[in-house]
């Protein structure tokens, strides 16, 4: 994956020597102020890239079992199923500039399992369920995971639920497991348990710990999770798959504890967006997004996203890239049919507090959530 902050660099020296600009990648998550002067011209501005969406409550599809008829399947929410803050049910929004933060909390001796507090919770989902542990220690310490976690049924049986991971989208999911050290001795992990299932009921996940922290993880025990709320639902046979999200620890710059942590569909990236800037007020940023599936299957927005605005400044000497996040309004129309479109009003944005007093030579708008190419619409510099 590129260096994001580079690329963004370069884009914005690109504007100033008035050569094309490039549209940047975007991944991660987070949101950030900063204190300076800047004044954006009101207007209008469209623009369109490749992408995919999702949108209403009722999903229309061609069930897999032979001999079956076409059915309409109701989308759940994802809030109000459990206990746990329904924000961590949510994807995280995508983050356009480095964070430069410092090392955090350095590592403790590991955790004995009886000093670590864990609990996962499943919500359903259109297409299996959504998971997400927390883990909370009693003491200073710490806790290293380092392995493949496996959801496994009341007697302790391995489901044997396939690892899927093919392009991780952290550090510490990578493609063969868990690699994660929680100094701090607090955690947020999410996951999802994709397709059918017709087998025991997961009531716990397995999660393999080192004795010590990366990069020389030496093998130690077994921490076994309870998990409450439902498996996926059986459609005629057993074949689903364990698709690993965000994790979060004390001390990690980049992301607060309560955000989301469930994965994206990899769907997303087909979608085709049109963005409409409503308003550039920098004290309620406004703009709507249209989103075209030009795939001949559903596109659904669950989980739901938060998403990014970033505003960039370019100056002679340099830019100022100031970027907030929010929600996208996906509740209410949360599938987009094959070869239709759906327009989102989305939720305004404050910027008046990220301040300069100079006047920049070029502005740039981008949009993006998780897997969706990102949207860059050039601004009036006057």
């Amino acid at each position: 994956m590129p260096d994001l902050g580079q690329l963004l660099r370069d884009t914005m020296i690109r504007h100033q020597e008035g050569a094309p600009a490039v549209d940047g990648l975007v991944t991660g998550a987070h949101q950030r102020r900063r204190r300076r002067q800047t004044s954006l011209a009101a207007g209008s501005a469209t623009v369109a890239v490749a992408a995919i969406v999702a949108g209403s409550v009722a999903l229309t599809h061609s069930s897999s079992v032979p001999g079956t008829a076409d059915h309409t399947k109701v989308i759940p929410s994802l809030t109000d199923q459990g206990t746990f803050d329904d924000q961590l049910f949510e994807v995280q929004a995508p983050t356009l500039s480095p964070i430069i933060g410092g090392l955090g909390p350095q590592p403790h001796d590991p955790c004995a399992i009886p000093d670590i507090n864990a609990r996962g919770e499943l919500r359903q989902t259109f297409d299996g369920v959504a998971g997400v542990i927390v883990l909370n220690t009693t003491k200073s310490c710490s806790v290293f995971v380092d392995g493949t976690p496996t959801l496994v049924a009341a007697d302790g049986q391995d489901l044997h639920v396939p690892f899927s991971n093919p392009e991780p989208i952290t550090a510490e999911f990578t493609k063969s497991g868990l690699h994660a050290d929680f100094n701090g001795g607090e955690g947020r992990i999410g996951f999802a348990w994709r397709g059918s299932w017709c087998g025991p009921v997961a009531t716990a996940i397995q999660l393999p710990l080192s004795e010590t922290p990366r990069p020389n993880s030496s093998p130690g025990p077994t921490l076994t999770v309870p998990l409450s709320g439902p498996s996926p639902e059986c459609t005629g046979s057993s074949a689903s798959t364990f698709v690993p999200g965000y994790v979060h620890g004390v001390g990690w710059p980049m992301h607060p504890m309560d955000s989301g942590v469930l994965p994206a569909q990899p769907s997303w990236s087909t979608l085709e967006p049109k963005i409409t800037v409503e308003s550039l007020d920098l004290a309620d940023v406004h703009v709507s997004v249209t989103l075209h599936n030009p795939s001949s299957t559903n596109v659904v927005l669950q989980p739901c996203p938060r998403f990014t605005i970033a505003i960039y400044n370019g100056y002679a000497d340099g830019s100022f890239e100031p970027q907030h996040d929010a929600l996208f309004p996906c509740g209410a129309d949360p599938v987009i049919a094959p070869h239709e479109s759906r327009t989102y009003t989305l939720p305004g944005l404050d910027f008046s507090a990220d301040t300069d007093q100079r006047t920049p030579i070029k502005r740039v708008l981008f949009f993006s959530f998780a897997e969706l190419q990102p949207v860059r619409i050039d601004i009036p510099a006057s």
